[in-house]
């Protein structure tokens, strides 16, 4: 069972890019995120502000 499994899962991790890929062509995903499916996500750097709060 366990050889199952792990050919089950081997199977659907080789053949996920292909899914993917003909989801972008079929236009179904969006292209521009896309990647987050492989985990690169996109972060726009934020440049945080400390502000100091003073509490009377």
């Amino acid at each position: 069972m366990l050889i199952i499994y792990r050919l089950l899962i081997n199977l659907v991790i080789i053949l996920s890019p292909i899914i993917l890929i003909i989801r972008l062509i079929k236009k179904k995903e969006d292209p521009l995120r896309f990647k987050e499916k492989f985990c690169f996500f996109y972060r726009k750097e934020k440049k945080w502000k400390f502000n100091m709060v003073s509490w009377c």
